[in-house]
């Protein structure tokens, strides 16, 4: 304690102790800072009493003199003299009963687990990656760490801290309940009745109205009309492009590098392919004949998929199709109602009124 102190030793600037709080901690910040300054045990011994007040200081001045001879009999003498207000030690039985809440974030599980570790020292890695499992709840998380083969702590919480960003990331706010209107689990089949022309009776199912109506709001298809030039694709480009607006096509995605720089299309203003075989502008023709520009380089117009129709033969059949009847012959027809009906019961009573 007789050691002169050193100008270049700046105080240590941490709270006073003043005898209600841990000793322990005090020490630990006193050490903290002494240990940056890099200075011997006799200037650590001469800077403490500085750190002191009310109580506590005056308890270091009634200290015999030669009490003190190194650090380490100074951080023994103070530790022991206000041991009763050293928190209590925390051991592997404390983290133990840590677990995730029912609700509980994993972000505020980490927090909690790692605040209570923070107090407890000369923790082994294994024992407390082993508490950190066990306070999980099934899970994706836990069911990842599984998978992963995780056995550090470490890896524990780079992969905790992966999660929790990726969680909030992909969340999406739930829907409220009933916000949709959901169809019910089973629909009641209408039937109606429909009789047939020979008096029977068919049930007929309705159609799904959803159905129809999506049905009726297909939009219709039709081929694309193609047609055949009689000039080259260049040639027409050349000639038309001054006196017709063409919609210009987007530029070309392939890389420069892998098409041949010996081919070049006008069309597209690239290399690439000639013009004579671009499809876009075979496209862009199409379009202006289609609407009736290009009469002059049209050959034949193939009217889309080429399909031929043809008109019902509306004239009477001729006499030598087989459907002539003798003159003298009587043709009868027999059934139906009048016979009976199409029951066989009916068909058995007309048959005995006939004789």
């Amino acid at each position: 304690m007789r050691a002169t102190k050193d100008p270049k030793i700046k105080p240590p600037n941490i709270d006073a102790y003043d005898g209600m709080t841990d000793p322990d901690m005090h020490l630990l910040d006193y050490r903290h800072h002494m240990y940056v300054q890099g200075t011997n045990e006799s200037t650590w011994c001469k800077y403490f009493p500085g750190t002191l007040k009310g109580i506590v200081s005056k308890w270091f001045e009634r200290l015999p003199a030669g009490t003190i001879s190194s650090f380490f009999e100074l951080e023994l003498l103070f530790s022991t003299r206000f041991m009763a207000h050293k928190e209590e030690k925390r051991t592997s039985m404390h983290l133990s009963r840590i677990q995730l809440g029912k609700d509980e974030s994993l972000r505020s599980y980490v927090k909690r687990f790692n605040l209570e570790e923070g107090q407890i020292s000369d923790f082994p890695d294994g024992v407390e990656f082993d508490n950190f499992i066990r306070g999980l709840k099934k899970g994706s998380f836990k069911f990842d760490l599984v998978k992963k083969s995780v056995r550090t702590m470490a890896e524990v919480l780079d992969e905790a801290e992966a999660f929790i960003h990726a969680t909030k990331i992909c969340s999406v706010p739930k829907a409220p309940w009933g916000s949709d209107t959901a169809e019910p689990a089973a629909k009641k089949e209408k039937f109606e009745k429909k009789s047939r022309p020979n008096g029977t009776w068919a049930i007929a199912k309705e159609p799904d109205r959803a159905s129809a109506a999506a049905w009726q709001k297909r939009p219709i298809t039709y081929d694309r009309e193609l047609f055949e030039y009689n000039t080259d694709l260049y040639t027409i480009l050349m000639d038309v492009s001054s006196k017709l607006e063409i919609d210009r096509p987007f530029p070309m995605k392939s890389p420069p590098e892998s098409r041949d720089p010996k081919l070049y299309c006008h069309f597209y203003s690239d290399i690439g392919h000639d013009t004579k075989e671009c499809k876009s502008l075979k496209r862009a023709l199409d379009g202006l004949a289609a609407k009736g520009f290009l009469k002059n380089y049209t050959s034949k117009n193939t009217g889309g998929s080429g399909k031929q129709f043809y008109k019902k033969n509306k004239s009477p059949p001729s006499e030598d199709d087989g459907n002539r009847t003798d003159p003298e012959c009587v043709a009868v027809i027999s059934g139906g109602l009048a016979a009976g009906g199409p029951t066989m019961r009916g068909q058995k009573d007309y048959a005995k009124r006939l004789g």
